[in-house]
């Protein structure tokens, strides 16, 4: 697997456990899987299945005595970012590339944790945390590197002029938008901040969505903050 997206994930990790204040128990990392060796775990039901053709994609198979977590990315991503690596710095080069590998690794840390729980998660509640980790993932580096979040550009260049991909338009879409409005809402809470991540109200609004789970998640991600924040 490429070494630098082995870096990549371990340093989005490391923002989503710092802005988050959670400890992530495992390293996704670690659970890269080739196509090779998903055909030979799923055999033809891997083929069939709508994320084979994915640009990254998280598989699971869940029994009562054990569990399988696999994390894939097409080779397109990873030669992609072994050209335009973003732990030097994000740019407008490698900003999608980035993204893509902090949506699956936000959906490939929820699921861990449903497992571990033996809960059950829904598709909507994953990609909408994921639409609103990849944003607080790039806007807590480009805050790092340079200074400022950039935000509002950042999230319109994610939710306006991203493009969607996936088979299940409809879902990606209405995930998309729940982020989108989020982060609509907390401008409007704190119009004259320039980095609202930055803020203690907004971290901890936003840990709380993290944390939460089912329809509680989707509850508080469409719960306004009050402008005194």
């Amino acid at each position: 697997m490429s070494k630098t997206l082995r870096q990549v994930i371990h340093s989005i990790e490391q923002t989503m456990a710092g802005y988050y204040n959670k400890q992530l128990p495992l390293s996704a990392a670690d659970f890269l899987v080739s196509k090779d060796e998903l055909h030979n775990l799923f055999g033809l039901q891997a083929e069939q299945s709508e994320d084979w053709q994915a640009r990254a994609s998280v598989w699971v198979q869940s029994e009562e005595e054990e569990s399988f977590i696999g994390l894939h990315f097409d080779h397109q991503i990873t030669e992609h970012l072994n050209l335009n690596d973003p732990t030097a710095g994000i740019t407008h080069d490698n900003l999608d590339s980035f993204c893509v590998v902090a949506e699956e690794v936000s959906h490939f840390h929820q699921l861990v944790q449903h497992l571990t729980d033996r809960t059950s998660a829904s598709k909507l509640e994953l990609e909408a945390q994921g639409e609103i980790d990849k944003v607080v993932v790039a806007g807590v580096r480009l805050a790092d590197d340079h200074g400022d979040a950039h935000l509002q550009a950042l999230t319109k260049k994610v939710y306006q002029e991203g493009q969607i991909v996936a088979e299940n338009k409809d879902l990606y879409w209405q995930a998309s938008k729940l982020a989108a409005e989020l982060w609509q809402s907390l401008f409007a809470a704190l119009p004259h901040h320039r980095n609202i991540l930055a803020n203690p109200k907004i971290n901890s609004h936003l840990q709380r969505i993290f944390a939460a789970k089912g329809s509680e998640k989707l509850r508080q991600i469409t719960e306004p903050l009050k402008a005194s924040a």
